[in-house]
């Protein structure tokens, strides 16, 4: 979708919710039916993350909304700034600030705490980790965030070093010994794992603060002390750059790229008959696209609907060797 309005996830986020979830059907005027989850403007308010239309061509990523969705953000601004109210910020609602924060707090956590039941990470790795790695964490900080590794390393033991105790008087190889223990339990023990996980939640939640805008209450700010920031982030990275960026997932990520541009391609190829692949009612809102853009959002919507197992399943049945019956519904 780079050069036909792009993609990206809060933007298709609004638009499931305002458009495509078929919970409530009403028509447009162009005699095509829009759905929806016929939700109130105040709660779509708090999906708005980022107040910017997404080009049409972009050579990167750009977070927003999607500009067929302009219509509708401007009714969400009006119903809340009054006709014709203008903000010198970014618009994003008390909503949307509280959810940001919450999403931030459960990323740097339960992602943590997903590491070390899965192998991916330990206490003992972290606190050990190769310059390189942090460098790449302190790159990856908030410009506002000025830290050095030395900082990280720092940080990391603060959350760490309470559930990795040394005895006193121990022989430094007993320690070693003793601390490798406690640094494996906590990977391996639920109730020690969940028992971190709880109080990194509980001390987070803890450092919320609000900055009342007492003209516009709705626009509100939600956000983490500094001391509490900088250990969420710190964790968020962390998780990110020896998770999410490792051989293992990243092999996985490539395989999902692969399924979803493998679909994309097929289903958008009308000189092969691949639009006959889409259901029905997908095709008829296809048939009633005005341009190629538009025909390709059709496209991309369902694709993005997919559930993970609906989307292997359907690449399986146009490219796997593996014969399924036809009279399986999918």
């Amino acid at each position: 979708m780079q050069n036909h309005g792009g993609f990206e996830g809060n933007a298709q986020t609004l638009r499931i919710i305002a458009r495509l979830e078929k919970k409530h059907a009403r028509p447009n005027t162009d005699n095509t039916t829009q759905f929806g989850l016929n939700l109130t403007l105040r709660s779509l308010a708090g999906i708005l993350k980022y107040d910017t239309i997404i080009p049409e061509t972009s050579a990167t990523c750009v977070k927003g909304y999607y500009a067929s969705e302009a219509p509708l953000v401007h009714a969400i601004k009006e119903s809340i700034l009054g006709v014709g109210g203008k903000v010198s910020a970014p618009f994003k609602t008390i909503e949307c600030h509280i959810m940001d924060v919450a999403d931030d707090i459960a990323y740097s956590t339960y992602d943590t705490e997903d590491a070390f039941k899965g192998g991916f990470l330990n206490p003992l790795a972290m606190l050990s980790a190769e310059s390189k790695l942090l460098e790449s964490i302190v790159a990856k900080l908030p410009n506002d965030m000025r830290m050095t590794t030395g900082d990280v390393q720092q940080i990391l033991y603060e959350i760490l070093s309470p559930h990795l105790q040394a005895q006193a008087d121990a022989d430094p190889l007993i320690n070693a010994a003793n601390i490798y223990q406690q640094a494996q339990s906590l990977c391996d023990d639920a109730t020690r794992r969940t028992a971190l996980t709880g109080q990194l939640v509980d001390e987070f939640v803890q450092h919320v603060k609000v900055d009342l805008n007492n003209d516009i209450p709705a626009l509100s700010r939600a956000f983490l002390t500094e001391p509490a920031k900088q250990k969420v982030e710190i964790l968020k990275h962390f998780s990110y750059e020896a998770v999410i960026q490792s051989r293992r997932l990243r092999i996985v990520a490539y395989r999902g790229a692969q399924i979803i541009k493998t679909i994309f391609g097929i289903l958008s190829n009308e000189d092969n008959g691949g639009t006959c692949l889409l259901p029905n009612d997908v095709q008829n809102q296809y048939e009633l696209a005005t341009d190629q853009p538009a025909r390709l959002r059709v496209v991309c919507d369902f694709i993005a609907c997919m559930s993970d197992n609906y989307a292997i399943e359907f690449y399986s049945r146009l490219k796997s060797g593996n014969q399924q019956s036809i009279f399986k519904p999918f």
